[in-house]
């Protein structure tokens, strides 16, 4: 199964996907990040994003330009409020090749950085209409975990892709339990949030 077929039958409902993930993946949890974002897209579904590093940077440099692409950004268009995990030079690119961005999607320059950046991952869980992708970093990457429990909290699915862990050892979104893909056909180990306790895919 290739992943864009995976990805529409583990997404039903209609409409966006929000990816997001780790700040540090390493070239390996980049390249996943990337192929998942080009796969929603070859899927037919817009791709919801934000504006870090990593994960973030990965499907914003795979689809600079595209019109499919939505990107929620902490700060603003000439890079005031940015920081050292910014995205600035990829979010730039895409906007000026095309891609819309919501600038300042987490408040404007008098909002406290973590406070930003906080509501900018729940205005991309928020802005998402099928659910969400996940590359984790670390089972305990806490931006990850505020994008997935965000869209796991509204009763999407939340796909997570565990690089350098098992998946295992991810964390509660509330009341529910991750199922193992045993069908995930790249790196790391996959599974997906579902409100009960479900057999392995």
């Amino acid at each position: 199964m290739n992943t864009s077929n995976l990805l529409m039958g583990l997404f039903r409902a209609e409409g966006s996907i929000a990816l997001g993930g780790g700040r540090s993946l390493g070239l390996s949890g980049s390249h996943i990040a990337a192929r998942l974002a080009l796969a929603v897209i070859d899927s037919g579904r817009p791709l919801v994003v934000g504006c870090a590093k990593g994960a973030d940077a990965a499907a914003v440099q795979a689809l600079s330009g595209s019109n499919q692409l939505q990107i929620y950004s902490a700060w603003g268009a000439n890079a005031e409020g940015s920081c050292g995990w910014s995205a600035v030079r990829e979010v730039q690119r895409a906007y000026v090749q095309g891609s819309p961005v919501a600038w300042w999607a987490g408040g404007g320059p008098l909002v406290a950085l973590s406070n930003r950046l906080s509501r900018r991952t729940r205005a991309v869980g928020a802005a998402c209409q099928a659910g969400a992708i996940t590359v984790w970093g670390s089972p305990g990457a806490i931006g990850t975990a505020l994008l997935a429990r965000t869209v796991a909290a509204r009763g999407l699915p939340v796909l997570a892709v565990a690089m350098g862990f098992g998946a295992g050892q991810l964390p509660p979104l509330g009341a529910g339990a991750w199922a193992g893909l045993r069908s995930w056909p790249g790196e790391g180990s996959a599974a997906i949030w579902q409100p009960s306790q479900g057999r392995l895919l």
